[in-house]
């Protein structure tokens, strides 16, 4: 459903009018189910105070006159039912003191906390792929496989200010690998294998507002030959690759205990990558690296994977970039309570690290959560519930803290699951609460999801032929001023 809300300048306002998505009448997400009243409200990306609203009733058309001419605006939709709010949407922040006509951009607007299906992508099947948040919200999906399990070359972009999907220019065929955001809208592609299983010796710049012939620029890299390493972009938008497996001169995977440094130079040019003096006290793959926090130097931790031997590594490492060096273990508890692999770790509001899911050293997937932190080091955070996903699935931060977990399997050769939990971190006890949410509308594992700059989250692939290619979820308005 679209719907244009309409907002007629008067004064110094000017007039700005986002197109309204909706998920089809009558569905879960439909929001127009029995609503009685209808906000629209202007605010300043993170103030909860508006700067002009309006309600109407249902049916009425919703416009607002006056809007204020100035950078950085949002504009929130909320629907009642009841005396409560049960749908909600806002637009991603937009300038409207440019000269000029102002911009178009959507606005979604949806049941809260339920699934809808989302837009069409321009690949209908993608399995195992990956996923890159930009710095402007949008999220760009690249790799993985077709249902026959040949690499896919496309790469697609969603834009919350369209609403639609664009296809970016072809890739490297590669399975696996990593993709991490530089901190200027362009993201770095590199590692995985290709369709006869050998370690690509290439990564790519990915950069979506190009024009298509630059669109992906590839480099030849033999020393970036790595299968099973971990990205993580740092807070100045520089990125760390840290281990893998690459062949050694006889071509047999040797787990590598080096990191190396991304970063841009003068006009946006991406410099050589470069090896950094820093190396891991064990070698692994299949870890997680996890950024704690968003400030000056905010160090990495390096956790979990498996070493040269194939056993999972119980310590964890803790890099701090503005020295390039590993802090000594003897400053910080950095023992996981359930070493393991192929999990994923995401930062809590604290900065805290959250970690989930995996298989432990005899393959067996682990239920049980931790929770790192400086002070602390390691320690027990509960289980999770029977359905949740333990390898395969997403977990994506929300817009207040929480953690959404989508999909995945029990096992590695179990079934793709249809749940969804949130994740809730109390930050006075330390307590983590898991909470079951709307389920998808079909089973999915290895599928990428991504929050997006309105607040919603679009989760991509994993998913059996016929089902949506993509599907929406829309949380609570918390945290989404």
């Amino acid at each position: 459903m679209l719907l244009a809300l309409l907002a007629s300048g008067c004064g110094d306002g000017r007039t700005f009018a986002p197109i309204v998505d909706a998920p089809p009448p009558g569905s879960d997400g439909d929001p127009y189910l029995d609503l009685e009243e209808l906000r629209l409200e202007v605010a300043r990306a993170g103030d909860p105070v508006a700067l002009a609203s309006a309600a109407f009733a249902r049916g009425e058309a919703p416009v607002l006159a006056d809007v204020p001419a100035e950078p950085n605006l949002v504009v929130h939709l909320s629907g009642r039912s009841g005396g409560i709010d049960v749908a909600y949407g806002r637009t991603c922040a937009a300038d409207l003191d440019n000269p000029g006509a102002p911009p178009t951009t959507h606005l979604y607007f949806s049941r809260i906390v339920k699934w809808a299906d989302g837009p069409t992508p321009t690949t209908p099947t993608r399995l195992g792929g990956l996923v890159v948040a930009a710095a402007d919200g949008s999220a760009t999906f690249v790799g993985g496989s077709n249902a026959a399990g040949a690499p896919l070359l496309g790469a697609e972009r969603f834009d919350p200010r369209t609403g639609a999907f664009t296809s970016l220019a072809a890739l490297v065929p590669r399975l696996g690998g990593v993709v991490a955001a530089l901190g200027d809208g362009r993201s770095l592609l590199l590692g995985g294998v290709d369709a006869a299983g050998a370690p690509v010796d290439r990564y790519e710049l990915i950069s979506p507002l190009a024009p298509p012939a630059r669109q992906v620029e590839v480099t030849i890299d033999a020393n970036l030959r790595l299968v099973g390493s971990a990205a993580s972009a740092l807070a100045d938008g520089r990125v760390v690759v840290v281990g893998g497996k690459t062949p050694d001169a006889g071509g047999v995977l040797q787990v590598s205990d080096l990191l190396w440094l991304f970063a841009t130079g003068e006009g946006g040019a991406l410099e050589a990558p470069r090896a950094l003096p820093a190396h891991l006290t064990v070698a692994r793959a299949g870890h997680s690296v996890t950024r704690l926090g968003d400030g000056p130097g905010a160090p990495l931790l390096v956790a979990g994977g498996l070493d040269g031997a194939g056993a999972t590594v119980p310590a964890a490492e803790l890099y701090r970039p503005l020295r390039e060096t590993f802090a000594d273990p003897s400053e910080v508890r950095l023992l996981m309570r359930t070493p393991r692999s192929r999990h994923q770790a995401v930062t809590m509001p604290d900065g805290s690290v959250l970690v989930i899911g995996g298989v432990d050293a005899a393959g067996v997937p682990v239920a049980r959560l931790e929770v790192f932190s400086l002070e602390a080091g390691f320690s027990d955070a509960g289980t999770l519930p029977a359905e949740a996903g333990l390898v395969d699935f997403s977990a994506t931060v929300l817009p207040d803290g929480r953690v959404l977990l989508v999909g995945g399997r029990r096992a590695p050769d179990g079934p793709a699951l249809d749940g969804a939990f949130i994740i809730r971190l109390d930050p006075l006890n330390g307590v983590v609460d898991v909470v079951g949410t709307d389920r998808l509308a079909a089973p999915r594992a290895g599928h990428a999801a991504a929050a997006l700059c309105d607040g919603t989250v679009l989760v991509l692939g994993g998913a059996a032929a016929g089902a949506p290619g993509t599907e929406r979820y829309n949380p609570p308005a918390a945290g989404r001023r």
